[in-house]
């Protein structure tokens, strides 16, 4: 990497800036900002930048500068006040808080850090560019993909019994003793630092559709689950980490999926690794058309797995070996005919079940928890929206079988076979077939 000169070599004189700013394409400021406005505070974290602060702030020694603001703004709007005081331009900086950095074409109104309470100007930290995700790293905040609220305590307040220790750190359900918490502990973190760390660069990540399919498909896999409050739903959900994604699509559909996600057990230190692996492509003539869904019991806790080991076997026999198994698979032969099967048991389903939700005793998860959702989840876990209806009238609210993503653009079926279909999994599930079937 090229040595970046320092910042404050980027600082223009007041001609300079009056030329740059003639000629550049700038955002129109259209705020009502004036001299009571609330203010933002301009803070620097290294020397350099400190430096510029002092010279634009105009009071001997201080650090840092205001800047007004109206709650309308967006952060193109603010960063060009701020240039405007530092004379150095927007491309070699960006404004960053509480773990975050601030990219400009959003809205202060769309930034929860913006809402707090002001009894002081709210303060946002001036970095160079070049140093965009080593701040990152160094000021990630763990979590904010969740939807549960759990506030685990500081490192020297966490039990040192291992069990107690996972309990304090994530919100799990109805658990017991185990000699494996401690790696449960480690593997889980683990696999949460890389959805963290997604998570930060999603604006520009070319795979931010796709994520944010699994995340809302996820939850909303948990419709219906009557037995089971809200807040456990968002228990459920946080404990899925999509682990790897990688995609391409084009103006029409999706062409390429890989995905590989872990499903943490709510009630011991186990897991079930999801794999998906999707391929669409026309030709002159002719339709190449495959995909393969996965799934890998962990009975004790094992690394997350970010590079799937079987990716080059057919779609048949992709899910077999090193624990790994098929739930479903599809493609088209070269006469154009649709091969297709649905492999998962109701013994597997049960097995799964059990493993994030524990057995079915009165009361307790694995009880309140239905078949029919854990099913949902794991599809729902590598992007797969699905609805089970229960009979006609859940059919005609809900719907039945895969629920296509507006964005995604992502096929399972043309109409005539699917290798997953509701049908079968209410047959595994023990629910009553539907009239028709």
């Amino acid at each position: 990497m090229s040595v970046q000169p320092p910042f404050k070599t980027r600082r223009l004189s007041q001609a300079a800036y009056d030329r740059y700013a003639t000629r550049s394409k700038r955002p129109q400021d259209v705020s009502n900002c004036d001299a009571n406005s609330p203010k933002l505070k301009i803070v620097a974290e290294t020397e350099d930048i400190k430096e510029v602060l002092r010279e634009s702030s105009g009071v001997a020694g201080q650090d840092w500068i205001l800047v007004p603001y109206d709650p309308k703004d967006s952060i193109a709007w603010v960063m060009q006040r701020v240039e405007e005081t530092i004379k150095v331009p927007t491309q070699y900086w960006n404004l960053a808080g509480d773990g975050t950095v601030f990219w400009e074409h959003k809205y202060i109104s769309e930034l929860d850090y913006f809402q707090q309470p002001q009894t002081q100007p709210i303060e946002l930290v001036l970095i160079s560019a070049y140093e965009v995700d080593n701040w990152l790293a160094a000021n990630r905040k763990p979590g904010r993909w969740k939807r549960f609220p759990h506030q685990s305590p500081d490192v020297s307040a966490l039990p040192a019994n291992p069990h107690a220790r996972a309990q304090a750190l994530f919100p799990l359900l109805d658990t017991s003793d185990s000699p494996h918490w401690a790696e449960y502990i480690t593997h889980r973190q683990a696999a949460e630092a890389i959805v963290d760390e997604k998570f930060e660069g999603l604006e520009y990540d070319d795979n931010a559709t796709y994520w944010h399919m699994i995340s809302s498909a996820t939850l909303e896999s948990l419709n219906g689950e009557d037995n089971l409050a809200a807040e456990e739903c968002k228990k459920i959900a946080d404990a899925v980490a999509n682990v790897n994604l990688e995609t391409e699509e084009d103006e029409m559909r999706m062409r390429d999926a890989d995905v590989i996600t872990r499903i943490h057990s709510l009630v011991s230190p186990k897991s079930v690794d999801m794999h998906f692996n999707y391929h669409y492509r026309t030709r002159m003539g002719s339709v190449e058309w495959r995909y393969s869904f996965g799934f890998r019991i962990n009975e004790e806790p094992v690394a997350p797995l970010t590079t799937f080991p079987n990716g080059t076997l057919s779609v048949n026999r992709m899910h077999s070996g090193q624990g790994w198994k098929t739930l479903g698979w599809f493609y088209l032969d070269n006469k154009d005919e649709e091969r297709c099967a649905c492999s998962m048991s109701a013994r597997d389903l049960k097995k799964v079940h059990g493993v994030l939700f524990g057995p079915a005793k009165k009361g307790k998860l694995g009880e309140r928890m239905s078949l029919r959702g854990t099913a949902k989840l794991m599809l729902a876990s590598v992007g797969i929206g699905f609805d089970v209806a229960l009979d006609k009238e859940d059919e005609k609210e809900n719907g039945d079988g895969h629920r296509g993503h507006y964005e995604a653009r992502l096929e399972l079926s043309a109409g005539r076979k699917s290798d997953i279909n509701a049908a079968h999994i209410r047959k595994i599930c023990g629910i009553p077939p539907l009239a028709e079937e």
